[in-house]
């Protein structure tokens, strides 16, 4: 009697989980390389961008393609204000996927102080950092809807 009772019980706990979840972690990487450094391969606003998925999670499976949109750019400055770039939109086939990609470059900041320590008369010609975000170097989090 107990014995059933115990393989129904882990039956009942190993199958409802998912169910009731509220929403499942996926870990996605950049199919291509994502940056804002060259003219030729630079992303800009409305482009679509492809993130591969990393492991199996619910109905995705491992190197599924999920498509995001670029819906913000920011480019880089002098006085060291870094590119940014913001990635929404996502969706694989006909489904919806929540989350965003926030992505910024380096800002400089210990040569950007240097400057402004010793070189305070002197202005600012640091530019900043530009986003450059490579497949399998960077990976990101995004949740399938429940």
């Amino acid at each position: 009697m107990n014995k059933k009772i115990f393989i129904i019980a882990m039956t009942l706990l190993t199958f409802t989980g998912i169910s009731y979840a509220g929403d499942i972690p996926v870990k996605v990487t950049p199919n291509s390389v994502i940056t804002t450094a060259s003219k030729k391969g630079s992303v800009s606003e409305g482009d679509y961008v492809d993130f591969r998925v990393i492991e199996d999670t619910g109905y995705l499976k491992k190197d599924d393609l999920i498509t995001g949109m670029v819906t913000k750019i920011e480019d880089n400055g002098f006085n060291g204000k870094s590119a940014e770039v913001l990635i929404e939109n996502f969706h694989f086939k006909n489904k919806k996927i929540k989350g965003y990609i926030y992505l910024k470059g380096s800002s400089h900041k210990k040569l950007a102080e240097f400057t402004e320590y010793n070189l305070s008369e002197a202005p600012s010609f640091i530019r900043g950092g530009e986003v450059i975000a490579r497949p399998d170097e960077c990976d990101f989090i995004l949740y399938l809807e429940n």
